[in-house]
């Protein structure tokens, strides 16, 4: 089971969609059979994304990982398998990507072992990416982990925005800072999203929730 939020852009993973432990995953498409995913979940078969993608029909060339959880990245291995995207994350989230760390992956917490991928591209400063003739803006928001980001891109003429885990949580074990998720958070307000795809909370929009929604984690 899948969700199209927008023409062109769908809901693929959830954990009401696929697996419990699933982040929000998504699909953006970018072509008439291409597309770009954000995130992989947390299950270590992506089994519930795959079927998803594969009814949809639409072959995802290019996976952005938002940062190093568990429910973010468990899924990235069998997908990188399934269909040979490349792996786009931030430089200061690839050393919990690319080897197996239970504590600041949260690994632990779930319960669930993830295999370490290889991140074909690392970001490290704010980006505009064009995959498949669509541009991506990659937007650093450190504070729920250092390598925290946001993806920017414009579907149906309307501002989406994958904020992912704007609402936290903090922990210092994950490398977390408070002042840095504040900045990030009035950072993403300057982008006046239309809708923001968030990473376990729903879809939010109009542009008036999408505001409300992002500072309500503002301190």
């Amino acid at each position: 089971m899948f969700e199209e939020i927008l023409p062109g852009l769908y809901l693929v993973g959830s954990g009401n969609l696929t697996h419990g432990g699933d982040c929000q995953a998504f699909l953006v498409q970018t072509g008439k059979e291409k597309g770009v995913l954000i995130d992989a979940g947390a299950d270590p078969t992506a089994k519930g994304i795959i079927t998803n993608i594969d009814v949809i029909g639409i072959h995802p060339t290019h996976l952005i990982l938002t940062h190093g959880h568990i429910d973010h990245i468990g899924g990235a291995k069998p997908l990188k398998e399934q269909y040979g995207v490349e792996i786009i994350a931030h430089q200061a989230d690839l050393d919990v990507m690319e080897q197996y760390d239970p504590i600041r992956s949260a690994a632990g917490y779930y319960g669930v072992r993830y295999a370490p991928i290889k991140v074909d591209r690392v970001i490290d400063r704010d980006i505009a990416l064009t995959m498949n003739g669509m541009e991506f803006r990659i937007i650093q928001m450190p504070g729920h982990t250092p390598g925290s980001i946001a993806v920017l891109c414009i579907i149906k003429h309307q501002r989406v925005l994958f904020g992912q885990d704007i609402h936290g949580p903090l922990n210092p074990v994950w490398g977390s800072d408070r002042n840095l998720h504040n900045i990030s958070l009035r950072n993403l307000l300057k982008l006046n999203a239309d809708v923001l795809c968030e990473g376990h909370f729903g879809v939010i929009r109009p542009a008036e929730r999408v505001r409300g929604y992002i500072e309500g984690y503002i301190e």
